[in-house]
């Protein structure tokens, strides 16, 4: 089979799947391209009724997408899978590899990359993994690290990372979860060394402000909402090790794909069925530890975008 010497990555304004899409592709540690896709009136449109088109993206995104047609493109989420289709149906030789059900019709899909706690059933085809693909990789944090280690180096450490989610569906944070969550902190870190905390836009502000008042040691707060740079990915390179709310597939697979300890916090009220099953996957494997019942048991590091990067290997037969 034919190598990959010409590889797409097709990149819209979903942060989420844009960090997904990226991390596979750097994993495979080679060039790419990357495709920027911005959407217009059409883009709420069902793939069924989209098809295998450029309908739902801008002229000027869409004028970017013709021959010579790449040998992989990596596409992640439901608005980006009709282009992927597209240029699949131009050259058929294309291989597709799709990060997320991108809902029916699905076919024409070489790879379709699902997380486990999804319930679909592996094959073939689908690859299902723990967690979300990222872009924790040393070369990217490293890069990250230089640009915030003079902001950061009056933390000192052992310094642990704290990543708030914030509420979804069957997950909720008060007040009181904020207070419990400083006391884990404390507990753990045992009053020593700084937190370099990063919020959420789903944030809660009562939860926040709680979980800040109860704390001892010097800290560095990030939010989003006040703050075009993200020192996001700096502070998962530069603790020691990191706290991270149970909420978000996407922060707790970042986490967990760093090798350092992992804590998890819970709120009291934690019922989506996904995150259920995920949470305990990551415990049972030795990925990462509750906040509330800590163990010696030693790190595991999760490499799921080097999973993914096997795999699209393994269809061009490298």
């Amino acid at each position: 089979m034919s190598p990959m010497k010409n590889i797409w990555v097709l990149l819209d304004d979903a942060p989420g799947h844009m960090n997904q899409a990226l991390g596979v592709a750097e994993a495979l540690g080679v060039p790419f391209e990357p495709k920027t896709i911005k959407y217009n009136q059409f883009a709420g449109l069902p793939n069924l009724l989209l098809g295998a088109s450029l309908k739902a993206i801008a002229p000027k995104e869409a004028a970017q997408i013709k021959a010579p047609w790449p040998d992989l493109v990596i596409s992640a989420g439901r608005k980006t899978y009709p282009v992927a289709k597209y240029i699949k149906r131009q050259n058929k030789l294309t291989k597709l590899a799709q990060i997320m059900h991108p809902g029916f019709p699905s076919s024409g899909i070489d790879l379709l990359i699902v997380p486990e706690h999804d319930g679909l059933k592996p094959s073939q085809k689908t690859l299902l993994t723990l967690g979300a693909p990222n872009r924790v990789q040393a070369d990217f944090l490293a890069q990250e690290a230089s640009i915030w280690e003079r902001t950061l180096q009056q933390f000192a450490s052992p310094r642990m990372a704290v990543l708030l989610g914030g509420n979804t569906k069957g997950v909720e944070f008060t007040k009181e979860d904020g207070e419990m969550l400083a006391i884990r902190v404390q507990q753990i870190t045992k009053w020593e060394g700084s937190l370099l905390i990063s919020s959420s836009r789903r944030t809660p502000k009562a939860f926040a402000e709680a979980f800040i008042a109860g704390l001892k040691q010097p800290y560095h707060f990030h939010d989003p909402a006040k703050s075009r740079t993200n020192p996001y990915y700096a502070f998962l390179a530069l603790s020691d090790s990191i706290m991270v709310t149970a909420d978000s597939v996407s922060m707790m697979s970042e986490a967990c794909a760093t090798g350092k300890p992992v804590y998890l916090f819970k709120p009291k009220q934690f019922e989506a069925p996904k995150h259920v099953r995920l949470v305990q996957t990551l415990l049972d494997n030795n990925y990462a530890q509750m906040a509330d019942n800590i163990n010696k048991a030693p790190v595991v590091k999760l490499e799921t975008s080097a999973q993914i990067a096997d795999r699209i290997r393994e269809l061009f037969g490298e």
